[in-house]
């Protein structure tokens, strides 16, 4: 069952790869939400405002939608890669934490689509510095 899991996260990585990566998608994404955010501050007028809401909006739903393909290790081929874009856009953008989504979302369906047993997997995650290395353990 493990073996399962592990193939279905060389297979995304294999996908991510092949899609040329997510980087620009997320640049491009992230500058929207931006000049969204900026337009609303510098300029005055409700219309204005209004627009620069939407686009704000258009921007974030992008960066979210890039980091849960972040959070199902398919936007880059290296592991840490993936988790750093999660942790960035899951509780900026998305106001959850990356911790509760892969336990209530990739946990959950790697359980279904493996059979994997999870039981022992609680919501926490333990990020340690060690030598200018930033480490995450799921437990």
């Amino acid at each position: 069952m493990a073996v399962d899991a592990e193939q279905s996260l060389r297979d995304q990585r294999g996908m991510a790869a092949a899609n040329g990566g997510r980087g620009p998608e997320l640049l491009i994404n992230l500058a929207i939400a931006l000049a969204g955010i900026w337009i609303f501050v510098v300029f005055d007028g409700l219309v204005v405002r209004i627009g620069a809401i939407f686009v704000s909006t258009v921007g974030s739903n992008g960066v979210s939608t890039n980091t849960h393909t972040s959070s199902h290790y398919a936007t880059s081929r290296k592991r840490w890669v993936n988790e750093l874009l999660t942790f960035f856009g899951y509780p900026i953008f998305v106001g959850m934490s990356a911790c509760y989504w892969w336990h209530k979302h990739v946990v959950d369906l790697l359980r279904k689509n493996t059979g994997a047993d999870f039981s022992l997997c609680d919501c926490t995650c333990r990020i340690q510095y060690a030598g200018g290395r930033v480490e995450i353990t799921h437990l």
